[in-house]
Order: structure tokens, then sequence, then C-alpha cells
């Protein structure tokens, strides 16, 4: 600053208002400021000296210069802002001060101005007034609640699971920005083996048909509640492996399941994002052979046949049709692409 807030500099005068700039952007800022003075100027409630539409004149000393007013006179025409190219003598003769010694032209602006600028800073600063930062936007909001069940057991290290947390991501994003209720779940168990629940299931003698002896753990990477944008450290929290064990994947849906049914939305989708069959160690051991994966298919057709809940499955290498009566195969040995995205769409129509 030259001297004090709103002196301006001492190549710039803090007090002009003009519709020039290099490119759309900057047009298209001060286009907004001129049409926002003009506003305060007229509200009695924030009196404020704005002198718009006396005009005023670029000067060109070279054809360059003079070239380069033309494009931004077109580029202007193109967003409806008027600028006029004119040649030396018509500079001089709307501002008679000015000598034409050198001068080839100048770039004419119909609604350059002046305003205040120390009236300005106190209504920029005034807690009350919102016109100067804020602008009302239509926001879409659609009627849906969204939630991505993600694998995350031992197994899913070797199957690409960086390429699956960038497209849950992704997911999560668009459908936050169309107004969705979005959550990013994930499974796995809290140790290796079992844990703390095959040890108890041991020291009473080992009974038969236990069924499960491992310890879960249930993760929230992103709740309904929080935005995408306020999530995504949690949301990468998704790369990190050293939680990834094994997996019962039958609790898991059921635990998400209740988490979305408490949704209000009048449509609720739950998406497993799986490479396959559950696996959990201590479990398969103590039980009758194909235990987990019985389990899991009754809890996918309990959840069918209830219909408040549109259940479907992503997987990445198995197929699980045979689970999930809505399941597509994605292949994520490659880079993602649209027909991958397409892919929730496609499970859901």
């Amino acid at each position: 600053e030259r001297d004090e807030l709103t002196s301006g500099t001492t190549w710039h005068s803090a007090a002009q208002v003009t519709n020039f700039g290099m490119n759309q952007t900057m047009v298209g800022l001060k286009t907004h400021s001129i049409d926002l003075y003009k506003e305060l100027a007229d509200d009695p409630d924030y009196p404020i000296n704005y002198h718009h539409g006396d005009g005023g004149i670029r000067l060109a000393n070279t054809e360059a210069q003079m070239q380069g007013y033309r494009h931004f006179r077109s580029m202007a025409r193109g967003m409806d802002v008027d600028f006029e190219v004119i040649d030396a003598e018509e500079c001089a003769r709307r501002h008679p001060l000015i000598s034409t010694d050198n001068l080839v032209g100048g770039l004419w602006d119909p609604m350059d101005g002046d305003i205040d600028p120390a009236r300005l800073s106190m209504i920029v600063t005034d807690p009350v007034e919102h016109r100067i930062f804020r602008q009302p936007r239509l926001r879409p909001l659609a009627d849906v609640a969204v939630t991505f069940l993600v694998d995350t057991s031992g197994s899913m290290k070797q199957q690409r699971y960086e390429a699956a947390a960038v497209l849950v991501d992704t997911f999560a994003q668009a459908l936050d920005l169309a107004g969705a209720s979005v959550e990013i779940l994930g499974f796995t168990t809290r140790s290796w083996a079992g844990g703390k629940a095959a040890e108890a299931w041991r020291a009473a003698g080992s009974p038969a048909g236990p069924g499960r002896v491992a310890e879960v753990e249930h993760i929230v990477y992103k709740d309904a509640d929080t935005t995408w944008r306020r999530a995504r450290r949690s949301i990468g929290a998704m790369l990190s492996v050293h939680h990834y064990r094994e997996g019962i994947d039958g609790e898991a849906v059921t635990w998400a399941y209740r988490r979305l049914l408490a949704r209000e939305a009048s449509r609720r989708l739950l998406v497993v994002v799986s490479d396959g069959a559950p696996m959990e160690a201590a479990t398969s051991a103590a039980n009758r052979t194909g235990f987990l994966d019985d389990h899991l298919a009754a809890v996918a057709a309990a959840v069918d046949a209830r219909g408040d809940v549109e259940l479907g499955a992503l997987t990445l290498d198995a197929d699980v049709s045979g689970v999930f009566r809505r399941s597509r195969l994605v292949d994520l040995d490659g880079t993602l692409g649209l027909g991958h995205y397409e892919a929730l769409a496609d499970l859901f129509s």
C-alpha cells in the first residue's frame, strides 16, 4: 500500500473500476463486481459513491498493442461486454488533454468508473452484509443413500487394493457432488487366526459348531454426515494395509445394512466391493465346510427378500453371481476408465 489501507499502490489507483482483463475469468469477475457495486450504490442502507459509465481509454503506442486490443474486444464481446477500439484522433476527441504524439490508438471502456474504496472496504468487512462474498447457488439433492462396504481382508492386498480404493473414492466424490448421502465402510478382523475369540473357544474345550470364533473389525472410513472433502484423510486410510487381515463377509453385510436402514432416503443402495468368498481361518476350521459362504448367501438372500435396501456387489476376481443377485466383475489390472465407473450404474439399472 502506498500510504494506508484503501489508498492504492504507487502504480495503481485504488478507486478505479474497469471491465478490462487479460482473460475471460478476469472479465467475468470484474463484470460481477460492477453489477454488485451498482446494487450497493442503489441501496439506501449502504450508501457508497460509485460513478460508473464515465468511460476510460487504454492507450496504445504500437500496432502490436492495437492488435491485442482488437483480440480482447472480440473475446469480451462473446461475454456480452462491449469495448471499442479507437484511433488516435478519436482518443484526442474524447479526452482533449491527451497528446497524440506517438499515439496509435486506444481501447475505450464505456463502463470505466471510480468508487469510494474506503467505504467499499467497510461494506466488505461488515459481518451482516453477505452480498460481497456470497452467492446463492443451486445444489443438486438426490434422495438416495449409498453405502460402499469394502473388503479389507488380507487377500485384497494381492487384488489391486489401491485401484479399488481410488474407484470407491471417485464414486463417493461424484455421489457427494450429486447430493446423495454416502458412506464408505470396511471389514476385517482384529487379529489373525481368531485371536482372543479362538483362544476362548479352545479354553472351553473346543465345542462343535461354535459359529464365529474370531474378533471382527468394522471400520467407518466415511460416515453419511461427513462430506467427501472433509473425509478425504480418513478415506485415504484404505491405502494403509496394516489392518488387512481376514474377512467374515456375512456379518459385515448385516452391519452395513443396519446402518443404511437407519438413514432417511427413498432409495438405499448397498455396494459390496470384494475379491470373492469370505475367509477366516479359525472359523472355517471350527465349523463345517462352507459355513462362511453359506452364511453370506443367507444374509444376501434375506436383504433381497426384505426389499428396503438394494444390494449389489462389485468383485475384483471371483464370480459371485450365485450369492448376490446383482453383481459385476471389475477388472482393475489396467488404468481406471469410463467402463469402471459405469459399473455402478449398470449394477442398479
